[in-house]
């Protein structure tokens, strides 16, 4: 009677209905304290059977032709019972059983993966920056029937401060301390380009361990600089592996390089599962697997087990709903809210898609520095997508550009790389289908028309034939041959760029011929290549893209005229030697000096007393100390028979450093004459410097 609006019983105190209306109201959804505050309630001697009676343990249950049946067990309320002391582990495991019994049977066809560093190095110390990292791997519950695929990438971690409340990047904060006194969050840059490297292979039962396990490493090499050592900050290491036709796992986790990173092992506190709030459907799947291995293997007690699955039934319940979804435009990084629903929001050419797909799981609309508002990087949960998930988008035509198969093509041509869950219902669909399909190869954008159409792989003899010992961990490998044309393809193109898609589980060998007058240049996405003159081969796992293009004619060196008459500097330095030459019409003049003290030059001059050399005339260029200058006094030249051309030293013509050359029957100028007899002699310049530093030298001593 006192609770009008919720009719709450008359028998219930007032707290109590509070918390149940409040339940009510958000339909009790992933809201753990409000299925406890109802079992407490309908636990007492109190209970109303009108609210309670429903929920009942032993309640009489019946089927669709009214026989009694057993009812189905509460996994919730038997866990509080469990933790009431009211049943034991082994009744409790019964009833965890009954609901997830079918479902553990078939989640333990998957592999579990586990990744950890060497040693739990977490930190690599600033004298150990060019050495490499090791990462040890773990593979549990595998069928050796099927081929083991793993990969694993490397990121280093840009790390930005970002506003949760406006979906913006602070960039005055630069420290995770001033970021997160403002209120903020210091969160990785989620759209730093990993480095993959991927490792498909078919396992036998005698490269397991004795407890059924495999163990490799992967060596990540210090590439990220061109010093061939590790750039101070964060890194995320993250490993992924699929065994046969289940569903793949991902693990990693954060370390750090440099005398100030040791903060960055601090992000790994995702991995922990004591906090409820931060898991998803793979972290409640893998505590359950691996709590449940271990509990049937023995190695954990009943009441462990129950005890922690108890843990996970709490988790799983307090779980939100799924993400609210918002219409998104990725041109303008805005959230378009007059679309509520998918359909009139791909219409209108925006992005169906999750609100908290931003840094973090916070919802990365808004930002500026987003160039497709998602989160390649989520951290928290290692994503639920790689590249295989994302597609490029062209916004203005609302279509997919499937010939763009990376972030950096796709961006590079104007587009946006997307996850495409952010489409319309089927666009991951459309995407996997196409990628699944034999993919044309691609020169300059142009797809390529294979002929045959459908090739055959013919197997090749090697390691077919003989016993299985002597062909122990070799491959059969086929061959395919087909021509592939290109209409319309431009030969007129400097360089050219030719996409070759590959099957990313398995490993291709390619022989490369190029034409004559074509070399090769680059090979994005090959393991290894190798290119001699023409012919090469690459290694490849997965699309590669060939750079190309024509070579690059080296332009031939000057055939110089040979030297009928050489002019020198004479010892002195300061003159040519000779000043004066006569020549025939045709002949060359070559001026030749080498490692002389003083730099000189060339400068054809109008008349002999002129200081300034002549515009139209012969010039070597700025003084140097070595020189090899070659004029050939001829028509073709534009010099004439008879005449006499006079030339300086620019440097030195205030102290009469000139020449002359006379041709044919050209007249010798006085004035040069006069000049040779005034050059000093190197006798003459040395005493005078010897003087200079003598009274120098008296000067100081005064």
């Amino acid at each position: 009677d006192d609770h009008d609006e919720f009719h709450c019983p008359a028998a219930m105190d007032d707290e109590t209905c509070e918390i149940i209306e409040e339940c009510d109201e958000d339909s009790h959804d992933g809201n753990i304290t409000c299925a406890k505050t109802m079992y407490d309630y309908c636990k007492g001697d109190d209970s109303s059977d009108m609210m309670c009676g429903p929920l009942q343990l032993n309640q009489e249950c019946h089927d669709d032709e009214g026989n009694e049946v057993t009812c189905p067990p509460s996994l919730v309320w038997s866990a509080f019972d469990y933790e009431n002391g009211e049943i034991n582990a082994s009744a409790f495991i019964d009833v965890f059983m009954d609901v997830y019994g079918e479902w553990i049977e078939e989640i333990n066809k998957h592999i579990i993966l586990k990744a950890t560093p060497f040693e739990d190095v977490y930190h690599i110390t600033e004298e150990n920056k060019s050495n490499s990292y090791l990462v040890d791997l773990e593979f549990r519950n595998l069928n050796v029937s099927n081929y083991l695929n793993y990969s694993w990438e490397i990121t280093q971690l840009e790390m930005i401060c970002y506003d949760m409340q406006e979906h913006e990047v602070k960039l005055d904060f630069t420290n995770p301390l001033s970021c997160t006194d403002a209120g903020y969050l210091w969160v990785p840059n989620p759209y730093v380009y990993p480095i993959w490297h991927n490792y498909p292979m078919n396992l036998t039962s005698d490269e397991l361990n004795a407890d059924g396990t495999y163990s490799d490493s992967a060596l990540v090499m210090p590439y990220w600089n061109e010093s061939n050592e590790w750039t101070n900050g964060c890194y995320e290491f993250e490993a992924h592996a699929e065994n046969g036709p289940y569903s793949g796992v991902r693990d990693g986790f954060i370390f750090g390089v440099g005398n100030n990173s040791a903060h960055c092992q601090m992000m790994n506190d995702h991995h922990n599962h004591g906090d409820h709030g931060d898991h998803d459907d793979k972290d409640a799947s893998n505590m359950l697997l691996n709590n449940y291995m271990a509990y049937s293997s023995g190695d954990m007690t009943a009441a462990v087990f129950a005890t922690n699955m108890t843990e996970l039934i709490y988790i799983m319940y307090s779980q939100e709903d799924d993400d609210e979804m918002v219409c998104y435009d990725i041109e303008e990084h805005d959230i378009e809210h007059q679309f509520d629903n998918e359909q009139d929001c791909v219409d209108a050419g925006f992005m169906w898609t999750s609100e908290n797909s931003g840094p973090n799981g916070g919802g990365d609309h808004g930002d500026d520095g987003d160039h497709d508002g998602h989160d390649h990087g989520d951290h928290d949960d290692h994503g639920d997508h790689d590249d295989h998930d994302y597609l490029c988008y062209n916004s203005q035509e609302r279509n997919m550009e499937f010939q763009f198969h990376n972030k950096h093509d796709c961006e590079e041509a104007g587009f946006a790389w997307v996850d495409c869950d952010s489409g319309p219902a089927g666009t991951c669909e459309a995407l996997h289908a196409y990628r699944d399909d034999d993919e044309p190869m691609i020169l300059d954008g142009i797809e390529g028309v294979n002929n045959p159409e459908e090739a055959d792989c013919e197997i090749l003899p090697d390691y077919v034939d003989g016993s299985v010992a002597d062909n122990a961990g070799k491959s059969i490998t086929c061959s395919i041959a087909f021509t592939v044309t290109f209409e319309g393809a431009d030969d007129t193109l400097a360089q050219h760029k030719a996409t070759i898609p590959f099957d990313n589980e398995t490993e291709w060998h390619v022989d490369i011929e190029m034409l004559e007058g074509y070399e090769f240049i680059s090979c994005e996405g090959c393991e290894s290549f190798t290119f001699t003159d023409n012919n090469g081969n690459i290694k490849a796992f997965d699309t590669v893209n060939i750079t190309f293009g024509k070579v690059v004619e080296q332009e031939p060196e000057p055939v110089l005229p040979d030297c009928d008459v050489t002019i020198g500097i004479d010892d002195a330095n300061y003159a040519f030697n000779p000043i004066s030459v006569e020549i025939k019409f045709g002949q060359t003049v070559c001026w030749q000096w080498t490692n002389s003290t003083e730099p000189h030059n060339v400068a054809q001059v109008a008349e002999s007393a002129d200081t300034t050399k002549l515009s139209s005339g012969f010039y070597s260029g700025e003084a140097v100390k070595t020189e090899d200058f070659r004029v050939t006094f001829d028509a073709a030249g534009g010099y004439s028979d008879d005449t006499s051309y006079y030339y300086i030293c620019e440097p030195h013509v205030s102290m009469k450093m000139v020449g002359e050359i006379v041709v044919g029957t050209g007249s010798t100028d006085p004035a040069i004459e006069e000049a040779a007899d005034e050059v000093p002699s190197i006798g003459f310049i040395a005493g005078i410097l010897v003087l200079v530093g003598a009274a120098g030298l008296r000067r100081r001593i005064h």
